[in-house]
């Protein structure tokens, strides 16, 4: 790879992931989650809980189409998690 001309600033590294906010939101709940669990790594429970909590978006109309509730979803993936030891 070339480096960049001199006086040029360095390229702006590129996210793995970009999301939305409310993305980003459950996806820092999860990591709250992970570390209030006290796990050693973030789980797909953790992840799943955050985004069963979130009270607006896709993710929650999603659910409530497939006939989940929301927060018993949440309940058992904090369960989960917290079993895990992750």
């Amino acid at each position: 790879m070339l480096a960049p001309p001199a006086g040029d600033p360095p390229p702006t590294p590129r996210r793995a992931y970009r999301a939305t906010p409310s993305g980003q939101a459950a996806f820092h709940e999860a990591i709250e989650l992970q570390k209030r669990t006290r796990g050693s790594r973030l789980l797909g429970a953790h992840v799943v809980a955050a985004v069963a909590e979130m009270e607006h978006g896709t993710a929650p109309r999603a659910l409530r189409a497939m006939g989940i509730a929301p927060a018993e979803l949440a309940e058992a993936a904090r369960r989960e998690a917290g079993s895990a030891g992750g």
